[in-house]
């Protein structure tokens, strides 16, 4: 999933939404002027039909338009957390080789340690008798005879050579143990580097968590209001039909009106308010004015044919 940054999902989300909503506001801000006139030609009739299903269009535009965002930050939030969740499973991994390693580095050591003394015991073993063959080469020959003669000199030179034997496997057994020791304190120092990037990739995917919760929260509230409004606005459908009932309709406006300046002036509408900017603002401000002068009377109820072809209807209104 290709991601933007925090700031520009709310550049996107007012892009996309608010050029279709500034449409629906002046679509019906056009409703508003030809409800307010006592009467109107077919023409007049037929732009009033026509800037009613505009504004059910742009409804649906808007509320498609955020939805569809909203999906995209949630999806976006849904990566990250699968991916957060990754990162921390393969930090106790991690961690666990780390641990291993510890043990094994732990029992390297001990090794090291056993065969260091069997080491200093071979070699003082190998001093003790060349010290002792030394003492019976001077004896002089005729008791180097008697000690041949009874097998004594074989036996240290015997044990002598198995003391050099045991000293070179020893030599090398710890050149071994070190030679592992190495290659796990290696090892060690890999999984630490990676210990220490699986912290910084976690921390920002914490970090980007932290600001789309924001965005997410703004664009969710964004989205409630264009939704009622789009349902609300949908209601101007059933107006276009075979006949539609003039008090309802602008009860239907007013409630619309009094939605939008009420969303609108929400915190969480501010990116809205700064792309419509004053000028919708004002047309909303006008439309307020407009609707609330306009009452209907007598019987309360006006049915006009929908498909009406005389030059002028008539609306018979109180308190203009």
């Amino acid at each position: 999933m290709s991601t933007q940054s925090a700031d520009m999902y709310e550049r996107s989300f007012r892009l996309r939404v608010a050029p279709s909503l500034a449409a629906l506001i002046q679509a019906l801000a056009s409703v508003t002027e030809l409800l307010g006139k006592t009467s109107m030609s077919e023409s007049q009739y037929e732009a009033l039909m026509r800037s009613m299903k505009e504004a059910q269009t742009e409804g649906t535009k808007v509320e498609a338009f955020s939805t569809e965002l909203v999906r995209e930050v949630d999806g976006e939030c849904e990566d990250l957390v699968v991916e957060k969740s990754k990162l921390e499973r393969a930090r106790k991994q991690l961690e666990g080789n780390l641990e291993m390693l510890s043990g094994q580095i732990k029992s390297i050591d001990s090794s090291l340690k056993t065969n260091s003394e069997n080491l200093s015991q071979k070699k003082s073993l190998k001093e003790k008798t060349e010290r002792t063959l030394a003492e019976f080469t001077v004896t002089g020959w005729l008791g180097w005879i008697v000690l041949n003669m009874t097998g004594v000199t074989e036996g240290l030179k015997a044990r002598l050579a198995a003391c050099r034997e045991d000293i070179s496997k020893c030599e090398r057994e710890q050149i071994t143990f070190s030679m592992k020791r190495e290659q796990k304190l290696l090892e060690m120092k890999v999984i630490k580097e990676q210990l220490m990037q699986n912290k910084v990739m976690s921390a920002g995917k914490q970090a980007r968590l932290a600001q789309l919760a924001e965005v997410q929260e703004t664009l969710k509230q964004c989205t409630t209001f264009l939704s009622l409004l789009e349902g609300k606005v949908s209601c101007l459908h059933c107006q276009d039909q075979c006949f539609f009932h003039v008090d309802t309709l602008v009860t239907t406006i007013r409630d619309i009106i009094h939605h939008l300046v009420e969303g609108l002036s929400n915190d969480h509408c501010k990116p809205l308010c700064t792309e419509l900017g004053e000028v919708m603002s004002h047309e909303l401000n006008s439309m307020k004015e407009t609707i609330s002068h306009i009452s209907v009377c007598g019987a309360g109820v006006s049915e006009v044919p929908a498909h009406c072809s005389s030059a002028a209807i008539c609306y018979f209104f109180a308190g203009i």
